[in-house]
């Protein structure tokens, strides 16, 4: 377990000491929450109704959305990826630790290390504007059930993303799919637009995927709009997908290293 650690430091670190690249990911995360609050001004501004949220809650909703955002913007794919097509996980295989846990160790901290930063943008803004701190209770259960699903998506979003790098053991370009996937799966996250304004009936569907409980449902949660009852469900959700996706990229990978041996090492 310490070894484990000390890769989650150093990775950390690493994650911080690109500061350009903070710095621009910073400034295109803030253009995205100016671009969110322009749009659904516009919409209200036109007689538009958002149901549930009103212009005040939708700002507040995108402004956490962009603060948990690290749990969503995973680099595990394109890393296993690259580390495949290049025979840099060679190195890993013949290391006394396993390469999973070391993946697993490098999406903490840059999942922690942006989720830190984003914190920093939305300061600002709630500064700014403090009417919109009503929309975030900030009570002790709130908090505490957030921190609990934060963790539970930290895996989930882990897992998510694992099985699309392990695409990389089969074809050499699976970057495509990869973006694909990602992108797609943007969508059910609630990164774009919060699943509960979509039909009812899609919505529930949604629901049942793993996808929103890396984003939505923590939303929610922190803006105290998820009743006990609905935090146990959300739970059980996110335990079973867990399961299912960590048995899933344990067999797929014991699969893609057996096709990996042949052809590279």
């Amino acid at each position: 377990m310490k070894k484990y650690w000390q890769f989650f430091k150093v990775n950390f670190q690493n994650f911080l000491e690109y500061r350009e690249d903070l710095a621009i990911s910073f400034l295109i995360k803030l253009a995205i929450v100016v671009a969110f609050i322009f749009i659904w001004t516009r919409i209200e501004e036109e007689g538009g109704e958002i149901i549930g949220y009103g212009l005040s809650g939708i700002i507040v909703y995108y402004l956490v959305t962009q603060v948990l955002d690290g749990l969503y913007s995973s680099q595990i794919a394109r890393a296993l990826r690259d580390d495949v097509i290049r025979g840099e996980l060679s190195n890993k295989l013949v290391k006394p630790v396993s390469p999973l846990p070391f993946f697993f160790s490098q999406h903490v901290a840059r999942v922690l290390s942006e989720t830190v930063m984003y914190v920093a943008l939305a300061i600002p803004i709630f500064i700014v504007k403090p009417d919109l701190l009503d929309f975030l209770p900030f009570r002790i259960e709130s908090l505490l059930y957030t921190l609990i699903i934060f963790v539970l998506a930290c895996v989930i979003g882990f897992n998510v993303f694992l099985l699309a790098g392990l695409i990389a053991f089969w074809t050499k370009e699976s970057s495509g799919m990869q973006a694909v996937i990602k992108n797609a799966a943007k969508f059910f996250t609630g990164a774009l637009i919060p699943i509960d304004l979509l039909p009812d009936y899609f919505s529930k569907v949604i629901m049942l995927t793993p996808f929103p409980y890396i984003i939505f449902f923590p939303t929610k949660i922190l803006m105290g709009d998820v009743s006990f009852r609905e935090f146990i469900i959300g739970c059980l959700i996110v335990v079973s997908w867990i399961v299912i996706l960590t048995m899933a990229n344990v067999a797929i990978w014991k699969r893609g290293l057996k096709r990996y041996e042949s052809v590279g090492i």
